[in-house]
């Protein structure tokens, strides 16, 4: 049977369902042939022994008479008429007195095959013998029966049961010849009226496929309403599936077109740039035009989004989209690579003249519609270019040098285009490795803490200090542009929690030597700030190591997004309840802004080192000192001026009432077993002086 059904699967339906009929009935056949065949032989074997049985009972009563008559010519021919019975083996009758009187014998029949196993299974109950004793009743003396012999009778059964047999295999081989040809006779019939047919179906649906016809209707006269449907349903999907395959195509053709466009600005997407620059470089000759690819970035995009909504800032983009496009008509289409990233290619050899267009279009100003209302938003643009086969000869490293000259134009101070250089790519290349190494000191807690004080302007006294990141002592003096790819990635969110328990650490058992207007200074990421927990896992840190609220200071430099985000403002209220005080970092550079005062109460502002650096030289810078320290005490704010490395600034901004001073004059950064040290050669003041 296992090496039929593999050829049963490459059958037709006609000639699997023709063996599964001739099998069926053959089985059926012989299933009822031998139920049949068994009730046959074994009525046949007890009518036989029934037969057997009549025959002793009929010539008892003469055998009573002969024996009691000693007549053995009439014994001799009662037993005369068995010889020809096989179906005893033995018969004997024998006097009162045990002596034989007459007997006959046949040979025992020789059993068939089965035939011990049939006598074991269905005839073991059936006697083999019979004894019986004679007795005869004197017609003068009806009342006595006399004793006058016995008649002994052995039967073959074995001869009974090979005579059924016969009959059973008769009776099994004509019930399984007519189940065979029941079996053939509905296989004919089904090819007939359905084998036909539906061979007819399949070879013209094999035509039409070989001839590239698959949808191709079938035009077959068949009889019987199943086949009818079943064309008539097939020539339906035809047309269906000629309809599914005409929308299938155009499906695919639109997805296509949108799986290489961006759907916001319709602008071809990174993969498209990809394929065209692996098709441009192939061919690209160095006799021929250099291939320059420019990669432009809106500067400070986020803040459009914080500020204005998601919509405006779609909105924004599609109007960078849109100038661009205009402005570079004659170039290559214009790819969007990223969230608020643009990239085009040129070929030219005058630099010069494609370097003056870039730069006259780093400037979007753009009317907006938002809520009923105008606002004119001014965007400015970075670019980065590199070129081709000059900086790079593949698309992936062609781009990667494209990203390299805008990382320098950021790192130049945006709004600006600058092409690869060799420098900045090393730059960028220590920038990604020792973000790699920050990640692995941050699993492993392998980083450490500097510390430097903040010293009281007016009695020199410690009253606080900041703690600075370091990757490991002595690596990164002012390690800001990790920092700034730790918050770019959203590493700076568990490297500050990290910092946070690790300062708190160091200064828990620190702080009772200190007093209680000592303040330890951490900064703090906007990232953090707007962590919706960020309040409560503070405080749970506060409680774990016993420390004081009213002896942290959180530094906080870019507030843009903490304006108007209610999970800042939920953190802050609960740790201004607390004891916690803010400080606002680099007060008047980069991003801070006097906007944050409005909407943020800091208790502390912190004036930058570059406007101190150059004091008291340097008038312009004195005034801007001045100016901060006038709005802090106009604001009820202490002040802490960084950078301090001379008695002479020193003696110029206690003059001008300035709180505290940081810088090299008092001790640079250093470890916390330094900084305890440190704190035992000064002289402190009990408290700070009191806020307005």
């Amino acid at each position: 049977m296992k090496r039929i059904e593999p050829r049963l699967k490459t059958r037709s339906l006609t000639a699997r369902f023709t063996f599964l009929v001739v099998m069926l009935t053959l089985v059926s056949g012989l299933m009822f042939g031998g139920l049949l065949g068994y009730g046959s032989m074994r009525d046949e074997v007890h009518e036989q022994y029934r037969i057997a049985n009549q025959r002793l009972d009929f010539i008892q009563e003469p055998a009573r008479f002969a024996l009691y008559h000693l007549d053995n010519e009439t014994v001799q021919a009662l037993l005369q008429s068995f010889q020809q019975d096989p179906a005893y083996r033995r018969i004997k009758l024998t006097s009162d007195q045990s002596e034989s009187f007459g007997h006959i014998k046949h040979a025992p029949a020789d059993p068939a095959f089965l035939t011990p196993l049939i006598r074991r299974a269905f005839f073991n109950a059936l006697p083999s013998e019979r004894d019986e004793r004679l007795f005869h009743v004197s017609p003068f003396n009806t009342r006595k029966a006399v004793y006058v012999g016995r008649l002994h009778a052995d039967f073959d059964i074995d001869h009974m049961i090979n005579k059924a047999t016969a009959a059973l295999f008769n009776t099994f081989w004509l019930t399984c010849i007519q189940a065979l040809m029941l079996g053939i006779l509905v296989a004919a019939v089904f090819y007939a009226s359905v084998g036909r047919p539906l061979q007819a179906i399949t070879r013209n649906i094999r035509q039409h496929a070989r001839r590239g016809q698959p949808f191709a209707r079938l035009d077959l006269d068949v009889s019987g309403i199943e086949l009818k449907q079943l064309i008539c349903h097939y020539n339906e999907h035809t047309r269906r599936g000629e309809r599914y395959l005409h929308e299938l195509t155009e499906a695919n053709r639109v997805l296509d077109e949108q799986a290489r466009r961006d759907p916001l600005t319709q602008d071809y997407n990174r993969r498209e740039l990809v394929q065209y620059l692996a098709a441009t470089l192939a061919g690209l000759e160095a006799s021929s035009r250099p291939l320059t690819l420019v990669i432009w970035d809106i500067d400070g995009f986020s803040r459009v989004n914080d500020r204005y909504g998601q919509d405006i800032g779609d909105a924004a983009l599609k109007e960078v989209s849109t100038r661009l496009r205009h402005m570079f008509s004659d170039g290559a289409p214009l790819y969007r690579l990223q969230a608020d990233m643009f990239a085009m290619c040129f070929r030219t050899r005058d630099m010069d003249h494609l370097a003056a267009r870039l730069s006259d279009a780093l400037r979007v100003e753009t009317t907006l519609e938002a809520e009923k209302s105008c606002s004119t938003i001014e965007l400015t643009l970075s670019a980065g270019m590199a070129m081709a086969p000059v900086h790079a000869t593949t698309s992936e490293s062609l781009l990667q040098a494209a990203h390299i000259g805008l990382a320098n134009a950021k790192h130049a101070g945006q709004q600006c285009l600058r092409a690869y250089s060799p420098a900045a790519g090393e730059r960028q290349k220590r920038k990604v490795a020792a973000l790699l190494l920050l990640k692995e000191r941050l699993a492993d807690g392998d980083f450490a803490l500097a510390y430097q004080p903040k010293i009281c302007l007016r009695d020199g006294s410690l009253q606080g200090c900041e703690a600075l990141f370091r990757l490991h002592p002595g690596a990164l003096s002012a390690p800001y542009e990790l920092l700034q790819e730790a918050e770019a990635t959203g590493l700076i969110v568990p490297l500050g929690f990290e910092i946070m328990r690790r300062a708190l650490g160091d200064f828990a058992p620190l702080l009772p030597t200190l007093g209680h207007d000592f303040r330890l200074g951490i900064n703090i990421s906007p990232q953090q700030l707007i962590e919706p927990d960020f309040s409560h896992r503070l405080e749970q840190m506060l409680q774990h190591y016993r420390f004081p609220a009213t002896n942290l200071d959180l530094e906080i430099t870019e507030a843009t997004q903490l304006i108007n985000n209610h999970a800042f403002k939920d953190n802050h209220r609960r740790l201004r309840d607390l004891g916690v005080s803010f400080s606002l970092d680099d007060f008047g550079t980069g991003y801070a802004s006097i906007e944050y005062l409005l909407f943020i109460g800091f208790d502390f502002l912190k004036i930058d080192r570059q406007f101190v650096k150059d004091l008291p030289e340097d008038a312009n810078s004195l005034r801007v000192c001045r100016a901060v320290l006038t709005l802090a005490r106009e604001l009820g704010c202490c002040t802490v001026i960084e950078g301090i490395e001379t008695r002479a600034q020193e003696a110029l901004m206690r003059k001008h009432q300035a709180t505290l001073g940081q810088g090299y004059l008092y001790a640079k950064p250093m470890g916390i077993d330094a900084f305890s040290q440190y704190c035992h050669t000064r002289h402190r003041t009990p408290r700070l002086p009191p806020k307005a």
